[in-house]
């Protein structure tokens, strides 16, 4: 029998590897690390011929993952982890994951795009809702928090910034003037440049920005993101997207409750976080959470505002990169930023070797209790 391998992740080398896997019998173990960022620990067994097996095994990041390979007499390969759900998948290389971020060079240079949602509201005691953005002192001091931020995490490198606000589209049958979006995205796309980083210059262009209303909950999130992608970001720049506000984009994998979106979507948050992912790019949120709002009252209202966070808290790059505005310290968050200089992997990713542990010593049970 030819040598049997499984495909993991080489950390000190940032680049996949193979090791070899013993089989005592028809069984063989060994134990994988999950990568930050990381949801799933994506196992691939090949041998000289192809890959026999391919699979992806609930996880959370830095956890060590145990996983124990079977070989009937037929020869086929399965696997199972004790207490956690296997997906099997087909075995073509169409299902290989998304390779993880791979760190910076030091000192790298930084590019930052600065995402605002520019349809935030605030609950004020006079008049009782306002756009953030027309909130004066609140909207200054939660941009002078950006612009510390940006300061520090590219103190020492060749920084570059910019800046996206969005709204939404225009809702079909909707007249009413206080739910006409003033922009979907601003500024017009030849205008969206990452420059030198001038703190003045970014408070000043924050500042200026103009709320916009909208019509339904969710607004154009995933259209932020994917001109996001469109930007000429820097090959060994270390890349950085900062997203802050509270509106939700649209989802097809983890939809907001109907009623939610009364737009016909062309794109969804989703699927352009992982673009930004295959640009190298990092995200970093900031959810500013209702507060002093009358959207608690009804279930449906709470669903929607439970959906935005965990929308939220899913964009960011790492579990520390998805920020409350109530607690957002532009000092911390900077130091954390800097801090995450290993590889970041997003859902599914090859895993770390722990260990070989050799032959699956666990009680036997049947192929569909172990892949459940």
């Amino acid at each position: 029998m030819t040598e049997l391998r499984v495909r993991t992740w080489d950390s000190a080398e940032h680049r996949p590897a193979e090791v070899a896997l013993p089989f005592s019998a028809s069984e063989a173990a060994l134990e994988l690390r999950c990568l930050a960022g990381a949801s799933h620990v994506h196992v691939v067994l090949s041998d000289d011929d192809g890959v026999k097996l391919r699979a992806e095994v609930t996880a959370e990041p830095g956890e060590t993952v145990p996983l124990h390979f079977e070989r009937d007499g037929s020869g086929t390969y399965s696997l199972w982890s004790q207490g956690r759900d296997v997906v099997h998948l087909p075995c073509d290389a169409r299902y290989d994951p998304l390779p993880p971020i791979r760190p910076a060079a030091s000192p790298a240079p930084l590019d930052v795009t600065i995402v605002v949602d520019a349809t935030t509201r605030v609950w004020l005691p006079s008049p009782p809702a306002r756009r953030l953005l027309d909130a004066h002192e609140l909207w200054s001091a939660h941009v002078e928090k950006l612009v510390e931020f940006a300061t520090r995490a590219g103190e020492g490198r060749d920084a570059r910034i910019a800046m996206i606000a969005f709204g939404d589209q225009q809702p079909p049958a909707v007249t009413a003037p206080d739910l006409q979006p003033r922009y979907v995205l601003h500024p017009s796309e030849e205008q969206r440049v990452l420059q030198p980083f001038i703190g003045e210059r970014l408070r000043d262009a924050l500042l200026s920005l103009a709320a916009s209303n909208g019509a339904d909950f969710v607004d154009a999130t995933a259209d932020a993101l994917d001109a996001c992608a469109r930007l000429h970001w820097r090959e060994e720049a270390r890349k950085l997207v900062v997203l802050t506000g509270d509106s939700p984009g649209a989802s097809l994998l983890y939809p907001l409750p109907r009623g939610a979106d009364l737009c016909v979507r062309e794109l969804d948050v989703d699927t352009r976080v992982l673009a930004l992912h295959r640009l190298g790019v990092e995200v970093l949120t900031i959810h500013h959470a209702p507060r002093n709002s009358p959207l608690h009252s009804l279930p449906f209202q709470r669903a929607l505002l439970a959906g935005a966070r965990a929308q939220y808290g899913r964009l960011a790059s790492l579990p520390e990169f998805a920020l409350d505005e109530t607690s957002f310290d532009s000092a911390a968050a900077a130091e954390r930023f800097q801090r995450a200089a290993g590889s970041i992997a997003r859902g599914a990713a090859l895993g770390e070797l722990a260990r070989i542990t050799g032959a699956a010593t666990s009680p036997k049970r049947s192929r569909a209790a172990r892949a459940r």
